[in-house]
């Protein structure tokens, strides 16, 4: 599977947004320390899963970061552009593509600097079925909550 890495610099907005619609399965944070966003072993840092319909969304904190903040949770229907959490001061994020979706489907290239809402990072059409990819990304992001 394609895994797409996005870093934050201390400048940039913090707020995660999904890159497709769906339903949110599994929100899971995994405690580790706190290594430069750009080192291999960043991998293990303290960070947040948000896993739906097929992708998953790795918010991870970096050597200043110290916390990360999930919107949604378990049961939640996310549109494309909705908001899934913030990063204080920034890191990084990792979106693990759904099986099929390949290294030419990106609508991006190493290196290139993409906005939160405005970016369109994987055409919808590359999702196929797996996810509810037919939201507009400048329409109104929501997220609808499950009944709790």
């Amino acid at each position: 599977r394609v895994r797409l890495g996005v870093y934050l610099s201390l400048s940039d907005v913090h707020v995660v947004r999904a890159p497709a619609g769906g339903r949110v399965h599994d929100v899971r944070r995994e405690r580790g320390p706190r290594w430069p966003a750009a080192l291999a072993r960043a991998e293990k840092n303290e960070r947040v899963h948000v896993d739906f319909d097929g992708l998953r969304v790795t918010m991870l904190t970096g050597a200043v970061a110290r916390r990360i903040r999930p919107y949604v949770d378990a049961g939640d229907r996310v549109r494309r552009g909705a908001r899934l959490g913030h990063i204080a001061f920034g890191s990084r994020v990792d979106v693990l593509l759904p099986p099929g979706v390949g290294p030419d489907d990106l609508a991006v290239e190493p290196g290139e600097r993409v906005r939160a809402g405005e970016s369109v990072l994987v055409p919808p059409e590359a999702f196929g079925d797996a996810t509810d990819s037919d939201s507009e990304p400048n329409s109104t992001p929501e997220v609808v909550r499950s009944a709790r």
